[in-house]
């Protein structure tokens, strides 16, 4: 009879977290030296790769979002998408870059398990622009419904000098007072959104 019922509580256990799903995760991923080498003889400048891994949460999509700020002012989004055709990931890979032409149009790549997006924008091309870039995740971490994961950042400014990273706070957010003297700062955000 006690065998009976710790089965049953197994049982039990194991219908409710197939139910419940895998939590949807990002990750960064660290390139081998084989795999940074092909993508330095690319015309990226930088680019900064993700894993996502997990189950979509029923009726939630992915929302990735290239949210640009200037002088620390939220300019509209360069991009927006919450339509992948999967329910879960499985090293599902992500990635965000960054590519400039001669005549200072500037170029943001996002890549998708899904497909690839790609933006381009035109930057103040004055003299002496500083920029930074680089991943603003450490760690794995789960996504919450509505509630943006800055995954990666560009800034440049004009100014003299510039500090690089740090630039979300303790609980994760834009850390507004550290972007507002960048001329551009652009995040990209990723959502889990309520699917319309």
């Amino acid at each position: 009879m006690k065998k009976w019922l710790i089965l049953s509580g197994m049982l039990i256990l194991a219908a409710c977290s197939s139910e419940n799903g895998e939590e949807l995760t990002i990750e960064p991923k660290k390139l081998e030296a084989e795999e940074q080498a092909l993508v330095d003889s690319t015309a990226m400048e930088f680019m900064e790769y993700f894993y996502l891994n997990g189950e979509f949460p029923k009726d939630y999509n992915i929302q990735l979002e290239l949210e640009h700020y200037r002088l620390g002012e939220k300019i509209d989004p360069f991009s927006s998408m919450s339509s992948f055709p999967v329910d879960s990931f499985d090293n599902g890979l992500l990635a965000f870059g960054k590519a400039s032409d001669l005549e200072g149009h500037t170029s943001f790549v996002v890549s998708t398990p899904a497909g690839k997006v790609v933006n381009s924008h035109e930057v103040d091309a004055q003299g002496g622009m500083l920029s930074s870039w680089g991943g603003l995740l450490e760690d794995p971490q789960v996504l919450e419904k509505e509630q943006p994961v800055y995954a990666a950042y560009y800034a440049s400014t004009s100014g003299q000098s510039m500090e690089s990273g740090g630039f979300l706070d303790e609980n994760g957010a834009l850390d507004m007072m550290r972007i507002q003297d960048l001329d551009h700062f652009y995040a990209l955000a990723i959502r889990l959104v309520e699917e319309e």
